[in-house]
């Protein structure tokens, strides 16, 4: 009976830091991007644990020089496209709290969405169209009361110019994967008895104008509330054990 006693406690802490040393949970996933003169972008959330969700995802363009082109006469170039187009995740796990903040949103350089149910296997897409800054363009001549020769060297020198303004425009609007190289996407992990975590990938060059990137972290595991209960037992058990027989010696 003695050396029943005596092994229990140690049992008991030995179940204890079994627990409380789980160790980590791999994830990892995908993103990517289709550029050209506007932009779809689809980020994948590949595998880990059905109890670690995928709460933010945030996009940082700080160390390019792009930025979301999200409205009608600010930042950007030709076309704009707002933040919108969801697709995926959303229906699929009941996505909730995006922080974009659409047209307010134009000429920024970060953009995060939240999540409330973005489980292993789950995709979210969205569109929002990223440009080069504004282009110098060169200012036209006034044609206006030439005649003969003069006019028609005017015009010929608009018409160099209104090409070259145009390739300097869509330069501007068209993006290609290399320029996209220095982003950030940044994944924040939560779920119930791991460790909050962030895990970061960049975007590579691929088949231009596509992008993609993607990421592979460990989340560590904590103990839970029992855990750290049970633990304390053991180290109790242990104590009044050793208190026994120190009276007892």
């Amino acid at each position: 009976m003695r050396i029943l006693s005596a092994l229990l406690p140690i049992s008991i802490l030995t179940v204890c830091c079994s627990s409380l040393f789980a160790g980590s949970i791999a994830v990892s996933g995908s993103a990517t991007i289709l550029g050209g003169t506007a932009g779809t972008w689809g980020f994948s959330y590949d595998s880990g644990d059905p109890g670690l969700y995928l709460k933010r995802i945030t996009i940082d363009l700080g160390a390019t020089d792009l930025a979301f082109d999200t409205a009608a006469g600010g930042f950007g170039s030709l076309n704009f496209l707002d933040v919108g187009g969801y697709a995926g995740t959303d229906g699929a796990t009941g996505l909730s709290g995006i922080t974009a903040t659409g047209s307010g949103l134009d000429g920024g350089k970060a953009l995060m969405f939240g999540f409330d149910n973005f489980l292993p296997g789950g995709f979210f897409q969205f569109t929002a169209d990223i440009d080069h800054p504004n282009p110098t363009l060169l200012t036209l001549q006034n044609c206006s009361g030439k005649t003969g020769l003069a006019l028609t060297a005017c015009l010929l020198t608009n018409a160099t110019r209104t090409v070259t303004n145009n390739t300097r425009l869509l330069a501007a609007e068209f993006v290609l994967a290399s320029q996209l190289s220095g982003a950030i996407i940044s994944y924040d992990f939560e779920g119930y008895g791991f460790a909050d975590t962030t895990a970061q990938g960049g975007i590579t060059s691929s088949i231009l104008p596509n992008s993609s990137g993607g990421f592979a972290a460990s989340v560590e595991e904590v103990p839970e509330p029992g855990s750290l209960a049970l633990l304390g037992s053991g180290f109790l058990g242990i104590a009044m054990l050793w208190k026994r027989r120190a009276i007892r010696g």
